[in-house]
């Protein structure tokens, strides 16, 4: 696992007690835990300045456009990580980890 990265992880829903498999970007790694962007198919959200859409996601081996949900920014266990998908193009990934610092300005 390399920061940058974009993997196939069970990620948890935010109202139930349930996981989907969905890509997600590796923002951050520590000893047990993924900081991960969560990563969608949909086109940004006109009311979430912090969707990002992935320029590059062929690149990145994603099967669609896709966008990456700043604000569904969460840790998740190692063990939750499936599968590499392929590495985020460093102009996708600089937009992310930017829009993530700003992201956290605003919600402290």
């Amino acid at each position: 696992m390399n920061i940058g990265e974009v993997w196939w992880v069970r990620f948890p829903f935010e109202d139930k007690n349930e996981l989907k498999t969905r890509p997600a970007i590796i923002l951050d790694i520590d000893m047990l835990l993924v900081l991960s962007v969560r990563v969608t198919k949909h086109l940004p959200r006109d009311n979430d300045k912090h969707d990002i859409p992935i320029l590059y996601w062929k690149d990145a081996k994603l099967e669609l456009a896709s966008t990456a949900r700043i604000s569904k920014t969460i840790p998740i266990p190692k063990h939750n990580f499936l599968n590499k998908i392929g590495d985020l193009r460093p102009e996708d990934f600089d937009k992310v980890k930017a829009q993530y610092i700003e992201y956290l300005s605003e919600v402290k």
